[in-house]
């Protein structure tokens, strides 16, 4: 095998290895990552390829207490050493592409423009995400929205390219790439490869890439390659000539010789299940015939501008984060229409079922009619807005961890952008619900109290999207967050104040009334609604309430409908500090680098 001489300018790794406690991953890699060409990662399924690409960006998960992260080895950039904890200041496109589903492809780059390089005029801001759009062929669905699974948007190789040129911002001279080509059609993946190696040739970039069962066509783009199996490395230096090596040293299977050389090289290394015994032996041949790494060029006075290229990209001003992130946040909420059609119906046929059930009148029997109806109000708007919250929130919760490690913004301008902008529809909703549902059932219907209704209920729901945003902020998944809702709804309802004397709670649970949004929330319609109202005592079974202050004292529910929307406030308040210190405690942690 023919090993590359290793250049000053190049991106080069000496003896990598990686385990999570007794599981070896990567064993003793080495190679090179060169100006200009593009390199390869291959190997089967597990073989460690992701792992080698996290080991070069400085990007290997922590592990957990029983299965830390034991990372050792080498990095070298333009001759000189990295530092053991250094992330390599690179373009690092990873597998899943995360992107606001409802920005258009021109909007996703115009908004990471402004806000890494905050410097810019409008012309050069222009000049740029068109050099990137180009460079990228984006110039055709600029103006197509992104979409996700749910919404149709670019295609899957359109939006990895897109994922590419929102990394090429700072004008890396690095580009990391993880599987780029999966899920795309062969005709996708050649494009892709094609954009990925015109970076390599015209901009002189240092370009790595894992590869997963290329074309022939895509494999015959790249320049080197790095070969492993089991986290060994078994083959290192041009691609042109790995098949050949792999046959010198005896693999000559007369049914795999006339294939394209990707596949004859997956199927050399990998383990056939038939003949486990040969394919290991077979593999540690390739291992053992790897010779040493040559040793590294000093670096010269060329060489250091191409390190001082990879400096870290500006940061905008905390206010223009949030005027950015507040109109992305606007945008993405008033153009996801399928999401706000969901709600609309849900408040209209909420508010119609009511309407169709109650008929509220100034009987003794409508005082606990209103009283059930304005729990079952206060339920349901806790409900909605702590699930809507809990299904969505997650997903937006790994795009914005990916987006702050590229210091595109800080938490707090991230987070009030995200609650101001849902201020308004919350409102609009609340209200919607109101205008329907107070004039159905026969609630008093004096001007200021209807507004009032509608204010209460609007906070009630603000505060429950924001117990939601705490619960996500707080939780490792969507699936933790869903299997937590249903039991905070459920205490919430047993200590609505009506449930249970909160003086009968357990001692231990005493604290939950206090932060029950479902019973404050009902006691401030319910002030809202019973001061001053009369009712008529013409029913004389049970003890007759003549007023709605005598009704509420039932309850021992007392004084102005501040009483209650005070907590309400309070509870919101508390809920926005946890989340975002959730949200800043959420960075990624990433392992130290020891010497091998």
């Amino acid at each position: 095998m023919l090993l590359l001489p290793l250049c000053a300018a190049d991106l080069a790794f000496r003896n990598i290895s990686l385990a999570y406690g007794p599981k070896s991953i990567l064993s003793g890699l080495s190679g090179s990552a060169k100006e200009g060409r593009l390199l390869a990662i291959m190997g089967p399924s597990g073989s460690g390829k992701t792992s080698l690409l996290n080991s070069l960006a400085g990007r290997v998960p922590e592990g957990k207490k029983k299965a830390p992260s034991l990372l050792s080895g080498e990095r070298y950039l333009a001759g000189s050493p990295l530092l053991p904890d250094e992330a390599l200041s690179a373009a690092y496109v990873k597998q899943e592409d995360l992107f606001f589903p409802h920005q258009t492809v021109q909007e996703t780059l115009s908004f990471r423009v402004r806000l890494s390089h905050p410097e810019l005029g409008p012309k050069a801001h222009a000049d740029l995400v068109g050099g990137l759009l180009e460079s990228m062929s984006l110039e055709g669905c600029k103006d197509t929205i992104v979409g996700d699974a749910r919404t149709r948007g670019v295609s899957g190789g359109e939006r990895k390219r897109l994922s590419i040129a929102c990394q090429l911002l700072s004008a890396p001279g690095i580009v990391l790439l993880d599987e780029p080509t999966s899920g795309l059609d062969s005709y996708q993946a050649e494009r892709l490869v094609k954009a990925v190696k015109r970076l390599a040739e015209e901009e002189n970039k240092i370009v790595a890439c894992v590869i997963h069962q290329p074309s022939q066509v895509v494999f015959d783009m790249f320049d080197d390659l790095c070969l492993v199996s089991g986290g060994r490395l078994m083959y290192f230096g041009p691609a042109a000539e790995a098949k050949a090596h792999l046959q010198s040293t005896g693999y000559a299977r007369s049914e795999t010789n006339q294939v394209g050389s990707a596949e004859f090289l997956l199927d050399a290394v990998s383990v056939d299940s038939e003949d486990k015994e040969g394919s290991l032996k077979r593999i540690d041949g390739f291992a053992s015939s790897v010779p040493p790494p040559p040793p590294l060029e000093e670096a010269s006075e060329a060489d250091g501008a191409s390190q001082k290229r990879l400096a870290l990209r500006p940061r905008a001003s905390i206010f223009r984060q949030f005027r950015l992130l507040l109109a992305r946040s606007w945008r993405e909420a008033t153009r996801n229409k399928g999401t706000l059609a969901i709600k609309v119906v849900q408040q209209v046929m909420t508010a119609l079922i009511y309407g169709s059930i109650y008929q509220l009148k100034d009987t003794q029997s409508s005082i606990f009619d209103r009283f059930g109806l304005l729990s079952l109000v206060s339920i349901g708007t806790v409900n909605l807005g702590m699930a809507g919250t809990i299904r969505a929130f997650p997903k937006e919760r790994k795009l914005i961890i990916a987006e702050q490690e590229s210091a595109l913004f800080s938490t707090i301008p991230y987070f009030m952008a995200k609650a101001i902008s849902e201020i308004p529809l919350s409102a609009g909703l609340s209200c919607l619900f109101g205008a329907i549902v107070y004039p159905l059932v026969g609630l008093d219907p004096a001007p200021a109290k209807f507004i009032s209704f509608l204010q209460s209920t609007t906070l009630i729901s603000i505060a429950s999207q924001s117990a939601g945003m705490a619960i996500s902020s707080m939780s490792k998944s969507a699936d933790v967050a869903l299997a937590l809702f249903p039991p905070i709804v459920v205490l919430q309802i047993i200590f609505d104040g009506k449930n249970i004397n909160p003086a009968n709670a357990p001692r231990v649970l005493s604290f939950l009334p206090k932060m029950s949004i479902v019973r404050w929330g009902w006691e401030a319609l319910s002030i809202n609604e019973f001061t001053g109202l009369k009712f008529s005592s013409k029913e004389r079974r049970g003890r007759v309430l003549d007023t709605g202050e005598s009704a509420l004292d039932q309850f021992s529910i007392r004084g102005p409908i501040s009483r209650a929307t005070k907590p309400l406030a309070k509870i919101l308040g508390a809920c926005w500090g946890l989340s975002i210190a959730c949200l800043m405690g959420t960075s990624s942690r990433y392992a130290r680098m020891s010497p091998p």
